[in-house]
C-alpha cells in the first residue's frame, strides 16, 4: 500500500513522510530500499532533496557496502580510547545496543548461550554500546558476566561508527569479514543465527 501511494504521489510533498515510513521499516532490506530508492531518484529534485527525504540515507545503505573500521575509536571497560582491529579469515559480529534497551538485553541473555556456537561459525562478537553512563554501561556487562568484546560510542556522533552505519534501532547487527564488508543486516539475533547457519 504504501509503496503505491507513493509512487502515485512521488512529486507530492506528502511523499517525504510516506518514504520516511518505508524507510524505517525496511532499513535492513535492500531489496525493498532498492524499490523506495528507484522512485525518489526519479522524484522532483526540491523534493527530493528535502531535508527529511531519507532519499540519501537509502543510498548511502545501498552502495555503502563497506566500512573502515580502523578509522573508529570507542571506550573499553576502563574507560581508555581504543580501536577495533578485524581478525584476518573472520566473520565479525558488531551488536548496537544500550543498556536500558529490553530487546537488547533479551537477546543479550541468548547470546551469551551461543558464544561457542560463534566460535564455531567462525564469528567473533564485538558489542558497541552507545551508552553515555560508563558505571552504568560496566556494572551491566559485569552483572551478568558477559565477557566478550565490549565497547562504548565516543560522544562525538559525526565521529562514531553508528552515524556512518545510520543505525537507528536498537538492537541492530552487522556481520562484516574481514576486509569490511557488510555481508547481512539485522534486527535479532535470532535472525542473525539463521544467516549464520547457512
Amino acid at each position: 500500500f504504501l509503496l503505491k501511494e507513493l509512487k502515485e504521489n512521488a512529486d507530492n510533498p506528502f511523499s517525504i513522510e510516506i518514504a520516511e515510513n518505508l524507510f524505517l521499516r525496511n532499513i535492513n532490506n535492500k531489496v525493498e530500499l532498492r524499490e523506495v530508492y528507484d522512485i525518489l531518484i526519479n522524484q522532483n529534485e526540491a523534493i527530493r532533496n528535502h531535508l527529511y527525504n531519507p532519499y540519501k540515507k537509502i543510498e548511502k545503505i545501498l552502495t555503502n557496502d563497506k566500512v573502515d573500521i580502523s578509522k573508529f575509536r570507542f571506550y573499553d571497560l576502563d574507560n581508555n580510547l581504543t580501536s577495533i582491529q578485524f581478525k584476518k579469515g573472520k566473520k565479525h559480529l558488531i551488536d548496537f545496543w544500550f543498556v536500558n534497551c529490553a530487546p537488547c538485553i533479551k537477546d543479550h541473555k541468548l547470546i551469551a548461550k551461543k558464544l561457542e556456537w560463534l566460535k564455531e561459525k567462525n564469528t567473533e562478537l564485538i558489542g558497541v554500546s552507545i551508552d553515555k553512563n560508563f558505571e552504568e554501561w560496566k556494572n551491566y556487562l559485569h552483572d551478568n558476566n558477559y565477557s566478550w568484546l565490549n565497547l562504548r560510542e565516543v560522544d562525538d556522533y559525526k565521529k562514531n561508527l553508528r552515524a556512518n552505519l545510520l543505525i537507528s534501532y536498537y538492537p541492530t547487527y552487522l556481520v562484516i569479514d574481514s576486509q569490511g564488508k557488510i555481508l547481512y543486516r539485522a534486527n535479532s539475533f535470532s535472525t542473525i543465527e539463521k544467516y549464520l547457519a547457512k
